[in-house]
């Protein structure tokens, strides 16, 4: 496998990065200024996402905020969001389901504000909010799921006629945040793709030198002012750029199998949207770092890896890239070549062949004296013994422009195959100039593959051949 840098097609699409803003008024970008005395709530719109959407824009991270509401946003930002005024963990934990139907790469998760100001015990709160992250993080592996941490909350709150003092309102609020660390931090040490941002201990609550910074001002206790969800942006916003989110998923379902005793067949899923192409890594087992990658287009889903020692195991690791990065599938397969070529394997499936002196089975030989090589027997996947069934032969229609049809042995590794045009038998014979290639199981029998060869037709060209080559392996 011949190592080459990495390059990104030219072209390729880069689809958004899908962020869900999910929680409750502190998502939506309440501000509730007034609300302390009996009028109705304010708003600033757009909230932290404004701020938010703006400098992932600035960064050219290409994202699109989802959710199902889009109120509270302000003109130009991307307006989706699902911030539910006034929910409790428990009900946040019930429209998540709904909620991942949007498929969202990355989760931005803020809740608990309510739980405390509802009075709902803080063990039951941490409970809603554990079973919020499973459900997030058990629905789709990719999802990347940022849990913040509440504010502090320095007023007090009535509920159901009855006033908590803001103490005792923000100590729960503390004790709420060290259980949702404590959390968070063991989801993640369990392998799940969970990452902390704690804007409590990362917030500037006073500016002294400029109180309009302060981040409840003007504000209420609860909600921020501007410059209070201009911070929290900041702060989701330092943590997605830190994170994954932006490159793409790793691949999914990754294989290797060994064709033969020189060549192993990789494959793999692709398991993201945001993808520019893949990268393949090979080294033999036992080495510490693997051999120079190679770079595939976006569509490439799997690698024949030719020119590899016989009876060697060697391991294949696999990246998705974009612009931005590489992100590699957590698995490293192990494949363990044969001792046999292909074209060895191929002779022992026909036992009278295989029984024939060695000058007999050589690829340029001719077993049975019909014109036909072995090689090409070999090529179009035929007993090469027998007469070379009807249709088997390469073939030229022209009814509906210039189509060259051939078989392919598709358990021949280490084959090529190209299609030759010349003005005459004697003439120089040159590539043909393709528009197309179709290729087709032949029904009936197996790793045998019809290749539909659309030809570009030119004045001085009138005669097509097909070349095969297979290398002469390396002792």
């Amino acid at each position: 496998m011949v190592g080459i840098g990495l390059s990104v097609l030219a072209g390729a699409v880069e689809l958004p990065v899908r962020i869900l803003p999910l929680g409750d008024s502190l998502t939506r970008g309440n501000n509730d200024s007034d609300y302390r005395n009996g009028q109705s709530y304010s708003d600033i719109p757009g909230g932290y996402r404004l701020a938010l959407d703006a400098a992932l824009v600035s960064a050219a991270y290409p994202h699109d905020f989802v959710g199902s509401k889009s109120d509270n946003s302000a003109p130009g930002m991307d307006p989706d969001h699902e911030g539910n005024p006034g929910w409790r963990t428990d009900q946040i934990l019930a429209l998540v389901p709904g909620a991942l139907a949007a498929e969202p790469r990355a989760v931005l998760l803020l809740a608990g504000t309510n739980d405390v100001l509802q009075r709902v015990p803080v063990a039951t709160a941490l409970g809603h909010l554990e079973t919020t992250i499973d459900t997030i993080t058990g629905t789709d592996p990719a999802i990347r799921l940022f849990v913040a941490t509440i504010p502090p909350i320095t007023q007090s709150w009535k509920h159901q006629g009855v006033t908590t003092s803001a103490a005792v309102l923000n100590a729960d609020a503390d004790s709420y945040n060290a259980g949702l660390r404590d959390l968070v931090s063991a989801k993640a040490a369990a392998g799940g793709r969970v990452l902390l941002v704690d804007l409590n201990a990362d917030l500037v609550y006073t500016d002294p030198q400029n109180p309009a910074n302060d981040f409840y001002q003007p504000g209420d206790g609860i909600h921020p002012g501007q410059a209070g969800y201009d911070q929290m942006a900041a702060l989701w916003f330092a943590a997605l750029s830190a994170s994954d989110v932006f490159l793409p998923a790793a691949p999914s379902d990754v294989n290797a199998v060994a064709l033969d005793a020189r060549h192993v067949e990789v494959s793999w899923g692709a398991a993201a949207d945001n993808h520019t192409g893949f990268e393949v890594e090979r080294r033999e087992q036992g080495a510490t770092v693997f051999d120079p990658p190679v770079a595939l287009g976006a569509a490439q889903l799997e690698l024949v890896d030719p020119g590899l020692e016989p009876e060697t195991t060697y391991e294949y690791r696999i990246s998705a890239v974009n612009q931005l990065g590489g992100n590699a599938a957590d698995e490293i397969v192990t494949v363990t070549t044969g001792n046999q070529d292909a074209y060895d394997l191929w002779t022992a499936a026909y036992p009278g062949f295989a029984g024939l002196p060695e000058s007999s089975r050589a690829p340029l030989a001719d077993a049975n004296d019909d014109g036909v090589p072995n090689l090409l027997a070999y090529a179009f996947s035929c007993d090469p013994l027998a007469p070379l069934p009807s249709g088997a032969a390469p073939s030229l229609d022209a009814s509906d422009g210039l189509v060259f049809r051939f078989r392919r042995n598709t358990v021949a590794p280490d084959l090529s195959w190209e299609v030759l045009a010349a003005p005459s038998p004697a003439g120089t014979w040159e590539p043909a100039q393709v528009t197309a290639t179709a290729v087709a199981p032949v029904p009936g029998e197996s790793g045998v593959e019809e290749v539909a060869v659309s030809l570009q037709p030119s004045g001085d060209v009138g005669f097509f051949r097909l070349r095969v080559v297979r290398p002469v392996p390396t002792p």
